[in-house]
């Protein structure tokens, strides 16, 4: 459940950047083109209501965007000429310029995706330790309950319901990790 609702959180952050940028020609027009497209030194136009489609510069006087994707921020935050801006985040103003400062796979939300699906994939050392004793455990747990149960009413004079009873517990908290 927890990978899966990673793998969700995941899709909802690759969904913030849009696909399609809007691009400034060499003879100042605009053209939308994929945001995979972009280079470093690209200058784009961002309209209001529109997300960033890739982390870059400001180029305008100031902007006023809504970062609360990236930082939990729930007001505006204005940024003046020159600020970095943040891919993923949305115009609540004005449209304005920026220039792209990064490639694609280097933006911020490229960056987090990566090092969740990292983690997501690189096992701890607890739990790679936790792999290499756990069929050995599980024998050891099947074998110990059993003697518990039938040599308690000899060593400690417990009646067989009680000794039973005290075994399925000693079996429920050895194995409650697995849960």
């Amino acid at each position: 459940m927890a990978i899966a609702r990673t793998s969700d959180s995941i899709t909802k952050l690759m969904n913030l950047t849009p696909d399609v940028a809007r691009r400034y020609t060499d003879n100042g027009e605009i053209e939308e083109v994929p945001t995979k497209e972009l280079k470093i030194g690209d200058r784009l136009q961002i309209r209001k209501g529109e997300s960033v489609p890739i982390d870059g510069e400001l180029l305008s006087d100031f902007a006023t965007m809504d970062e609360a994707a990236i930082t939990g921020e729930p007001l505006p935050v204005t940024k003046q000429n020159g600020e970095g801006i943040v891919g993923g985040t949305i115009n609540t103003d004005n449209a304005f310029d920026m220039k792209v400062t990064v490639e694609n796979e280097d933006t911020l939300f490229s960056k987090v995706i990566r090092m969740v699906d990292e983690a997501q994939n690189t096992p701890s050392r607890t739990n790679s330790y936790i792999k290499k004793i756990e069929n050995t455990y599980v024998k050891m747990v099947l074998v110990i309950v059993p003697l518990f149960i039938l040599l308690m009413p000899f060593l400690l004079g417990w009646i067989w319901h009680q000794s039973f009873y005290r075994g399925m517990a000693l079996l429920i908290r050895v194995c409650s990790h697995e849960s």
